[in-house]
C-alpha cells in the first residue's frame, strides 16, 4: 500500500511531464511533421485513478521518507480516506468533462492556431499539478508536506482561472492570487508560530501543540483567517465572485468542489477542534456567526448582479464553513 500511496503521486507529475516534453519540442521545432498529438487524452484523464484506487482499496498506508524536506511522512487513514475518494472522484470527473469542453480548442491547434495550442498545453500542464497538490495535502501527516501541498495546488490553480486570457480572466486571476498570497502568509505564520513553539513536526503534534499553548487562541485564529480565504468565509471571500465565472468549468468544478474544502480540511487538521482545555469557544463562536451568515449574502447580491453565477460559489462554502465551529465551541 505504501506503493500505491507514492504513485498516487507521481503519476500526475509523469503525465504532466510528457505533456511538458510535446511543448518543448513544438517550441524548438523538433516535433515530427503530422497531426498535432491529442494533449487531453485517455492518458491524461488517467491522472487521479491510482489516487481513486487507493482510496477504495482495503486497510491503510503510510509512507514515512527520511530524506524528505524535514522528514516525510504521508498517511492514509479512516479520517483521510473520504476526503481522497471523493477529491479523486470529482478530478476524474471533471477531467472528463475537460476533454470534451476543450475540444475547440484541440482542433484549433490542429488547424495552427498557436495561442490555442499554448493556452491548452498550460491547462494540461497546471491540471495535474493542481492535482497533486490537493492529494499531497490530503494524504501528508507532517507539516512541510502538508504545506507544501496546500501552496502548489493554490499556485497552480491560478493559470486554470486565467486560462481564457479576457480581461475578466486576468481580473478574476489577479483577485484570486491576492488573496491566495494574503492566505498563504496567514497559514504560515500560524504553522511556524504553532510548530515552532512546540517543536512539532506532525499535524498530529501541532494541534497538541496548540491546545497547550498560552497563545494557543491566537496561533488558531491565524489559521482559520489562512484557511478561510480557501474556505470562503464572509469578509474573505472576495475572489470566489471573480473567479469561478471566468475559469473553465472544469476548473470551476474542482475550485468549488475540492479546494474550497481544502480550506476546512486545513482547519481538521490544524486546530484542537473539540478541546474543551484548547479554550477555542470564542473563535468556535466566530466560525458560527460567519458560517451563518454565509447563505444570506448571495440571495440578496444576485438581485443586484448581471451575472448571478457569481453569487452561488459564496453559500456553498459558507455551509461547509460553519459546521467545524461546533467541535471549536469545546
Amino acid at each position: 500500500m505504501s506503493m500505491w500511496l507514492a504513485l498516487a503521486l507521481l503519476w500526475p507529475l509523469l503525465l504532466m511531464l510528457r505533456n511538458g516534453m510535446w511543448l518543448a519540442m513544438e517550441q524548438g521545432g523538433m516535433r515530427r511533421a503530422g497531426p498535432l498529438p491529442e494533449l487531453i487524452d485517455a492518458w491524461w484523464l488517467t491522472a487521479p485513478l491510482p489516487a481513486l484506487l487507493l482510496a477504495l482499496g482495503p486497510g491503510e498506508a503510510t509512507l514515512a521518507m527520511e530524506g524528505w524536506l524535514l522528514g516525510g511522512l504521508w498517511q492514509l487513514d479512516e479520517m483521510r480516506r473520504p476526503w481522497l475518494t471523493f477529491s479523486a472522484l470529482l478530478w476524474f470527473l471533471a477531467g472528463c468533462y475537460a476533454r470534451g469542453y476543450l475540444a475547440g480548442e484541440q482542433r484549433q491547434a490542429e488547424a495552427g492556431d498557436g495561442e490555442s495550442f499554448r493556452r491548452l498545453v498550460g491547462f494540461t500542464l497546471l491540471w495535474p499539478l493542481t492535482l497533486v497538490g490537493n492529494l499531497l495535502l490530503i494524504v501528508a501527516e507532517d507539516i512541510p508536506s502538508f504545506y507544501l501541498g496546500f501552496a502548489t495546488m493554490t499556485l497552480a490553480a491560478y493559470g486554470l482561472v486565467v486560462h481564457a486570457g479576457h480581461r475578466d480572466a486576468r481580473l478574476g486571476g489577479f483577485s484570486y492570487l491576492v488573496m491566495a498570497f494574503f492566505g498563504e502568509a496567514l497559514i504560515l505564520g500560524g504553522l511556524l508560530w504553532s510548530a515552532g513553539s512546540a517543536e512539532a513536526m506532525t499535524l498530529t503534534e501541532l494541534r497538541a501543540a496548540i491546545a497547550e499553548a498560552e497563545q494557543g487562541l491566537w496561533m488558531a485564529t491565524l489559521l482559520w483567517l489562512g484557511f478561510g480565504v480557501k474556505a470562503g468565509v464572509i469578509g474573505l471571500h472576495a475572489w470566489l465572485p471573480l473567479a469561478h465565472p471566468v475559469a473553465p468549468t472544469p476548473a470551476s468544478a474542482v475550485l468549488s468542489g475540492v479546494m474550497v474544502k481544502a480550506g476546512v480540511l486545513g482547519w481538521l487538521s490544524t486546530l484542537p477542534l473539540g478541546v474543551p482545555e484548547a479554550g477555542l469557544a470564542p473563535l468556535g463562536q466566530a466560525m458560527t456567526l460567519l458560517g451563518l451568515a454565509g447563505p444570506l449574502l448571495p440571495p440578496h447580491s444576485a438581485w443586484y448582479s448581471a451575472t448571478p453565477r457569481r453569487c452561488w460559489p459564496i453559500p456553498a462554502s459558507a455551509s461547509w464553513a460553519c459546521w467545524p465551529a461546533w467541535w471549536a465551541w469545546g
